[in-house]
């Protein structure tokens, strides 16, 4: 990584995650002590997709959006998520255009077909 030392890698184990003050508090057995701990505040913890338990029915991983066709519920081509955003009200996904780019929020997804790589939006009149 240009500009940022290595960092070796670190298997941790999360012993508890719960919500707390707008993100997560999380624990993990290999993190002992306050000083340890705060070494890694405000860290992002990754996992290799592979070893990501598979999402329940009716669920998904939002960054498996990124690159679906996104058609309305006649049928016509939107465009393709371009890109997703957590805000405290809605998941609000950034479909591209020919021409430009909308946001429209999740709520408005009525179809997620991982292995046609297409979703469907129903979005109400004029927002699009």
């Amino acid at each position: 990584m240009k500009g940022a030392a290595a960092v070796p890698a670190k298997t941790l184990r999360v012993t508890l995650a719960e919500p707390f003050q707008g993100g997560y508090r999380v624990q993990f057995a290999e993190i002992v002590g306050r000083d340890e701990a705060d070494r890694w505040r405000n860290r992002v913890v990754l996992a290799p997709r592979a070893e990501l338990p598979e999402p329940d029915e009716n669920e998904v991983y939002l960054h498996d959006l990124v690159g679906l066709a996104v058609e309305g519920t006649d049928g016509h081509v939107i465009g393709s998520v371009q890109a997703y955003y957590e805000l405290k009200h809605d998941v609000m996904i950034e479909i591209a255009r020919s021409t430009d780019s909308v946001m429209i929020p999740y709520r408005f997804v009525t179809v997620v077909d991982l292995d046609a790589k297409r979703m469907v939006v129903d979005p109400p009149e004029g927002l699009l």
